[in-house]
């Protein structure tokens, strides 16, 4: 079955997404090398991107008789100010959790895609940062973008405030890109030089240990003090490496209404998070990314960005 890129424009104006493409079912060596030196520095929180690895090099084995990936790209990127607004006293959730969580939003989109292949006779695996693939990998290989110094996939329209689903499929998409994995950045290092931790010592090498994103989301400790003096009043996630990278400054706002900011989620009271209990907590942040954070760690967190305002006004009253 050969299916055009032209009917897969068509499902993604249904579909609602921002942009589409597709590749071969086949890594490039390059992608593969690459990779395996990433994630050899990856901790024990993240060993779930380690496990099943040789799926995530060999699309066959997660779907026999893989022909093509079909990447779907959605911008949560609007007009709303990031942590630059940030005011005293409240910690900042990254943009990416401020409204419905993108599994579920970005699944829906790219089911639409997959069973418009289906009643074509193809089959199909449906996987949003969820199964053994390389999202931004795949992207990459299908002509929507490039890689970014600091490991994030950039789209030269939308930046890199985006969600990437995928499809794999035994139909034949033409023409299907295997384009290289070269980077647009060019010269510029300024996610490096902005990365308060230096989790971005080197280009296209994040180390997670280090990184606010992990830290405050995926780390199953606290963050440590030391890290904690460093936070930048980051709550939950962080965008900094983003913020300043000027493909984001001159990216397209969509304003997506599932990912418009929430009362309450998008940069909390410290104060009265710390008074939460799990009841309120599950309600205020109900299905969004944030509640993948016990809040015990959470307000962990929120102690440190407080304990931090509180020696900052110090010193300010000193002066």
């Amino acid at each position: 079955m050969v299916i055009s890129l032209e009917k897969l424009e068509e499902a993604k104006e249904i579909a609602r997404l921002d942009d589409i493409g597709a590749t071969k079912s086949v890594l490039s060596a390059v992608a593969k090398e690459k990779v395996a030196q990433i994630l050899a520095h990856y901790p024990e929180e993240l060993g779930y991107i380690k496990r099943r690895l040789e799926e995530r090099f060999d699309i066959g084995r997660v779907l026999p008789d893989a022909k093509s990936v079909i990447v779907g790209v959605l911008s949560y990127l609007d007009e709303t100010k990031g942590i630059e607004a940030l005011d005293k006293g409240c910690g900042f959730v990254s943009r990416f959790a401020w409204g419905k969580d993108y599994h579920k939003v970005m699944m829906e989109k790219m089911e639409v895609v997959a069973n418009m292949l289906r009643q074509m006779g193809a089959k199909t695996k449906v996987y949003v940062d969820t199964g053994p693939v390389m999202e931004k990998v795949l992207a990459v290989q299908a002509g929507l973008g490039f890689m970014g110094k600091n490991t994030l996939f950039v789209h030269p329209v939308y930046g890199s405030f985006v969600f990437l689903g995928v499809i794999i499929t035994d139909a034949i998409v033409e023409p299907a890109k295997i384009q290289p994995l070269v980077s647009k950045c060019g010269s510029c290092a300024l996610c490096m030089e902005a990365c308060p931790t230096s989790a971005l010592s080197k280009p296209f090498v994040l180390d997670p240990q280090i990184c606010i994103a992990h830290l405050t989301v995926s780390a199953k400790k606290p963050v440590p003090p030391e890290l904690g003096k460093k936070l930048k009043g980051n709550l939950f996630g962080c965008d900094i490496c983003q913020d300043v990278c000027p493909f984001n400054k001159n990216a397209q706002r969509t304003g997506h209404s599932e990912f418009a900011p929430r009362k309450g989620v998008y940069m909390p009271k410290l104060k009265q998070l710390l008074a939460m209990n799990e009841k309120e907590y599950k309600t205020i942040f109900k299905d969004t990314p944030v509640l993948r954070r016990l809040l015990w760690l959470l307000k962990d967190t929120a102690a440190l960005l407080q304990a931090q305002d509180e020696e900052n006004e110090s010193e300010c009253e000193q002066q």
